[in-house]
């Protein structure tokens, strides 16, 4: 006990009742035993109810404890579950959506949404209007399909011009 009243710097003392003594073990200075059960008794029943601990309880802190402990790694691993499924779906198109569940689609939603408010605050640090601003943002229009001419054997779908004209729209200007 000495150690935990100058570790902690406080007045402890342990009281311990055995099933096969009927005097209770006490572990403190001879002054300490009187005074803490005696301030202990004094306290209003609030304060007496937050000190006192008991197995049942001290277990259930610790449970909670270790809960919160495992909880935090599960959900980073979901997180970064997520976020690769968000590339994923960028990279190899609806096939990876369409397979997902109700829980894995509202939480790539989430991150998504998380995605986006991110990048508008970086954008608005930087001087810029964040992408919500805008209502209805315009995409450029996607090019229209030439017409493909059927030519003879040994030449291609389309000539030199349409060609270029069917590439122009990804091309960098």
């Amino acid at each position: 006990m000495k150690e935990i009243t100058t570790l902690c710097d406080i007045d402890a003392c342990a009281i311990i009742y055995s099933p096969y003594d009927p005097k209770p073990e006490v572990f403190s200075s001879s002054s300490g035993v009187q005074q803490i059960p005696t301030s202990f008794k004094t306290m209003p029943q609030r304060g007496q109810s937050k000190k006192i601990l008991n197995q049942e309880s001290f277990l259930q802190q610790r449970i909670d404890k270790a809960n919160k402990k495992l909880n935090k790694p599960q959900k980073e691993n979901r997180e970064k579950e997520i976020t690769r499924l968000l590339f994923q779906s960028l990279t190899g198109g609806d096939s990876v959506v369409r397979g997902l569940n109700i829980l894995d689609l509202k939480d790539l939603s989430r991150v998504i949404d998380q995605n986006l408010k991110e990048i508008d605050e970086r954008i608005e640090r930087l001087g810029g209007r964040p992408m919500q601003d805008e209502c209805n943002p315009q995409l450029p229009p996607l090019p229209q399909p030439e017409k493909v001419v059927q030519q003879d054997e040994g030449e291609g779908m389309l000539g030199v011009a349409e060609t270029e004209k069917a590439l122009h729209w990804w091309l960098p200007t």
